[in-house]
């Protein structure tokens, strides 16, 4: 998904957009960390960090893991970017959007494998549970066991395309923005609708009132 969708918002839904980007070679192991580590390290109350991973992703059984440039399969524990990565955003003082487009992707949120886990407290699941209270709510493009899919056609994934069509205003109101539940029901239903039903995307549903359902993450063009 191209960063420049949301650098075309600077001056409509933010008033300033920072980017850091990892092509497929830079997206080494220790690079994803030292990026989760320091690059948001300034982001503050009200502002909102985005963090897209793009890639392949597998269901070990210490859970998900997401497939860095330097991973190797038969060692991810070791080599892989596990869930457990990403854990630093709950430090982050700002609201955090966590959009993993990989296979088996649910699995970030409510892993097959949690039932067998020993310790309550580290299972990955409480993205789901405490997402609205945290500041932080995960798009996963698929399920724990969907494959993500891709077409020449789309020009991205499925997955990518029905965020970047919504973003730029497929998922608009009235008065042209984009919110988070908008946003969270066209990606859902055009994901399905590109897939045939076969990729089901995971993204945890909010009611009632709260920080996130107010968000405005994109405002259309005039």
């Amino acid at each position: 998904m191209s960063a420049e969708t949301f650098k075309k918002q600077q001056g409509r839904a933010y008033n300033q957009v920072f980017i850091k980007t990892l092509t497929v070679r830079q997206a080494r192991r220790i690079k994803l960390i030292k990026a989760i580590s320091t690059f948001f390290k300034e982001a503050k109350i009200g502002d909102i960090a985005i963090i897209y991973i793009s890639g392949h992703g597998m269901n070990t059984p210490m859970g998900y893991h997401f497939l860095t440039y330097d991973a190797e399969p038969d060692f991810l524990q070791a080599s892989g970017a596990s869930w457990q990565i990403f854990n630093p955003i709950y430090n982050l003082k700002a609201h955090v959007f966590l959009l993993v487009d990989t296979c088996r992707a649910g699995n970030i949120v409510n892993p097959d494998w949690k039932q067998r886990a020993q310790d309550e407290e580290a299972r990955p699941d409480r993205y789901l549970r405490g997402a609205n209270n945290s500041g932080v709510i995960v798009f996963a493009s698929s399920s724990g066991n969907d494959v993500s899919q891709e077409d020449d056609r789309w020009g991205h994934s499925a997955f990518a395309k029905a965020l970047l069509d919504g973003l730029n205003g497929g998922a608009a109101d009235k008065k042209g923005r984009v919110l988070f539940d908008p946003l969270r029901r066209h990606v859902m239903e055009q994901v399905a609708e590109l897939t045939d039903g076969l990729q089901q995307p995971t993204i945890p549903r909010l009611t009632g009132t709260g920080q996130f359902l107010d968000l405005v993450l994109a405002r259309r063009s005039r």
